[in-house]
């Protein structure tokens, strides 16, 4: 009797594989087969013992960059317990060098090349009939030798693809939903596998709207489209349009545009839909020109910069990427790609590292740039003719600082007046500040939040000692993202405590801003807010030395009865003195 389950070992609990569900429903006429969504954190002798107490005859693997080296290491102890056990190996991780593969790994008895979902239904119909699956795209083992032939499969007709998502059987709790609308990139960009698979294919669009549907009613967090350019689709606006008109104003959908296919239409659609309904990822890379037609990336600067601030401004949420490491990019280039980016204004700033994945043409052409790289997964980039070592490193330093300080969104008022006072640009406030964490030994370390807050009151204090109001920034960007008063806090008696009997009048004089703005009856709004006062309106950041000690600026702190959103509220003083 045959017995199957497909294992993904992903990145993150919240991360689920598309593939394997894929599969599961691609065979559904033929055999019942189980799914296991585990974490590559996971306790791999757990993993162990629940795969083996099943007593399965064949189990597959869903390989990438960030699950290779796990998944081996446990195939080899499920072999080392049960030799008879049949290992199906598929993924982008081994599609592009898979006889190889099967020499280096003689634990595997199967690989599928390539797109999954006809050649599985192929493989598991010979599996049952007993047959050898002499079909392409597929490679197996007998006798220790390896027969077949390394085509790379590709589902030509998309509507031939499972739907997944008839109803919400795959919508796990807390994990996020990752959907697909469309397959392949009409790209050729140098660093990327997509450009390997030639041709974009498309779902129906009636298809696409009855499986959101589902996600809407179902109300999930976040649906991340992994389709790799979405606006190529052209039912983009449609599916834009269908996502705007049902709105259940909780799920969020993540989607990659390419900037070169973006319209006044598409943005103008975008204006009509909430606030944080879209969250899109746009890859800039770099600014470099040559850089970006060495590596055939589409597109211009600041063409791309005017239409990323349209999208910023019309209220979705925007994450761009650059990536170091491209050819012809050293570091002062690197910089200024940053600096560019920054000007942007992005939710997030996504600092990659190239890795040079197997049949990308970097790597094909590895040689001509100088490229040392990592020989394990990802195959991160070491060196190449433009960058060292030390260079990648002191940049690796700079990325967690950006990732810490600035897409956290913690430190909004205090970095903008850092930025705009005292650097020549934003690159160089935050290598600063990274050469800072190196120096006192903080790179390496765990850092809780407040440790966030305190390192930058102690490298205030080191660079601007004389600048009062960079402190008020701070704590109001403390109190902002949520924190409430705490001893571990450096700055937490900067301000003198306000009195309780004016903190009553204080909050009865505004009363009806407070209740206007939160919903929240006064009476009970200290459960959920933290107040402060301020010597400067941390609001306005004009002309910082005037009237320093005033102390006439209240702000009350008011997190959501759900404790996600923070509003801060300025509070019109009382007319007295604060005693």
């Amino acid at each position: 009797m045959v017995k199957i389950a497909l294992v993904s070992l992903n990145a993150r609990y919240s991360h689920s594989n598309l593939a394997i569900k894929y599969l599961k429903e691609a065979v559904s006429d033929l055999i019942e087969v189980d799914l296991y969504d585990f974490s590559i954190n996971d306790n791999l002798e757990k993993i162990l013992r629940i795969l083996i107490k099943e007593g399965y005859t064949h189990i597959g693997f869903s390989f990438y960059i960030w699950n290779i080296n796990e998944n081996l290491d446990l195939i080899k102890a499920i072999k080392e317990v049960d030799g008879k056990i049949r290992i199906i190996a598929g993924g982008p991780e081994v599609s592009f060098d898979g006889e190889k593969f099967m020499k280096e790994n003689e634990e595997i008895s199967y690989l599928i090349i390539g797109e999954g979902e006809d050649k599985f239904k192929l493989l598991l119909s010979s599996i049952l009939e007993g047959n050898d699956p002499e079909f392409s795209s597929i490679l197996y083992r007998k006798k220790s030798e390896v027969y077949g032939d390394t085509v790379f499969s590709v589902v030509d007709n998309f509507e031939n693809i499972p739907i997944i998502y008839e109803d919400d059987r795959y919508i796990e709790d807390n994990k996020y939903v990752y959907y697909e609308a469309s397959r392949g990139c009409p790209f050729n960009c140098a660093f990327c596998l997509s450009s390997t698979t030639k041709g974009v294919r498309y779902r129906k669009l009636e298809t696409v709207f009855d499986e959101l549907k589902i996600f809407l009613d179902k109300k999930v967090q976040l649906v991340k489209f992994i389709d790799r350019s979405f606006n190529y689709n052209p039912y983009q606006k449609d599916i834009i349009k269908f996502l705007i008109d049902n709105d259940n104003k909780i799920t969020t959908f993540h989607m990659e545009l390419h900037p070169s296919l973006i319209d006044e239409e598409f943005i103008e659609i975008l204006k009509l839909g909430r606030r944080d309904l879209f969250q899109f990822e746009v890859g800039l890379q770099t600014t470099n020109i040559k850089t970006a037609k060495e590596i055939k990336r589409v597109g211009k600067y600041h063409e791309i910069k005017s239409i990323c601030k349209e999208l910023i401004q019309s209220g979705s949420h925007i994450h761009i990427d650059l990536i170091a490491g491209l050819p012809y990019e050293d570091y002062d280039s690197f910089a200024k790609s940053f600096d560019d980016l920054f000007d942007i204004g992005p939710d997030k700033i996504q600092l990659g590292f190239l890795k040079l994945l197997k049949g990308s043409a970097l790597r094909i052409h590895s040689e001509k740039y100088g490229y040392k790289f990592f020989s394990k997964a990802p195959y991160e980039v070491i060196s190449n003719n433009w960058l060292s070592y030390n260079d990648i490193m002191r940049l690796k330093a700079i990325e967690d600082i950006v990732e810490k300080y600035y897409n956290e969104r913690f430190f909004e008022k205090t970095l903008s007046y850092l930025i705009d006072n005292y650097y020549k640009s934003a690159w160089s406030f935050f290598e600063e500040m990274a050469d800072y964490w190196e120096r006192e030994e903080y790179l390496y370390s765990n850092i809780s939040k407040i440790d966030l807050y305190n390192i930058m009151n102690r490298f205030l204090d080191e660079k601007y000692p004389m600048d009062k109001y960079l402190k008020e920034l701070l704590i109001y960007d403390y109190y902002k993202s949520g924190n409430n008063r705490s001893n571990k806090f450096e700055l937490l008696d900067y301000h003198r405590k306000i009195n309780k009997n004016y903190l009553q009048d204080l909050l009865k004089v505004n009363e009806k801003t407070i209740e206007n703005r939160t919903g929240l009856d006064v009476k009970n709004i200290l459960k959920y807010s933290v107040i402060e006062n301020f010597r400067v309106n941390p609001i306005a950041i004009t002309n910082p030395i005037k009237n320093i000690e005033k102390d006439e600026y209240y702000y009350i702190f008011i997190k959501n009865k759900d404790r996600t959103e923070i509003k801060s509220i300025y509070l019109k003083p009382k007319g007295i003195k604060n005693a």
